[in-house]
C-alpha cells in the first residue's frame, strides 16, 4: 500500500532527533510508494522557510533538509482531481482545501495517510484510512 504524505509529516521526519524510529515509520510508509498532492513541495518550503526565519535552521540546513527529502522520491500525485472534489472533502471533514488535498489524494489511491495535522488526521480516521503520524 502506498502512502500519502503531508508536509508537517515530513518536516517533523526532516526535523528528528529521533531518526532511526522516524526512519522506520517512513520505509513503512512506502513499500509501494510515497504520494503527495502538487502543494507539497510548497508547504514544505514555506514551513522551512519559516523555522529559518525564526532562526531555528540556518540556509544551509534548510537545503540540506530539501535535499535529504528529495531523496525519498515523492511522487507527486500525476493526476490531480478536479478542484470540486477537493472543495467537498473539504467541506464533509471540515478541512481546509489544503489538508483536504492530503485526504482526497490518499483516498482516492486507497493509501494510508501520514500527517502530523490533528484536523487532518481525524478527518483521514473518519474516512476510514489507516494513519501514520509522529506525535503520540
Amino acid at each position: 500500500m502506498s502512502t500519502v504524505t503531508d508536509a508537517s509529516f515530513a518536516v517533523n521526519w526532516l526535523l528528528s532527533e529521533e531518526g532511526a524510529a522516524f526512519d522506520a515509520m517512513v520505509r513503512e510508509a512506502r513499500p509501494e510508494g510515497i504520494l503527495a498532492p502538487v502543494i507539497f513541495w510548497h508547504e514544505v518550503a514555506s514551513a522551512l522557510r519559516t523555522l529559518g526565519l525564526r532562526g531555528a535552521l540556518t540556509i544551509s540546513q534548510r537545503d540540506h533538509a530539501i535535499l535529504r527529502l528529495s531523496q525519498l522520491g515523492v511522487v507527486i500525485d500525476p493526476e490531480p482531481p478536479e478542484i470540486s472534489r477537493v472543495l467537498h472533502v473539504s467541506d464533509r471533514y471540515n478541512l481546509t482545501v489544503y489538508e483536504a488535498a492530503y485526504l482526497e489524494l490518499a483516498s482516492r489511491t486507497g493509501s494510508a495517510l501520514a500527517s502530523d495535522d490533528a484536523a487532518l488526521t481525524q478527518g483521514a480516521v473518519r474516512s476510514g484510512l489507516r494513519v501514520l503520524q509522529w506525535r503520540s
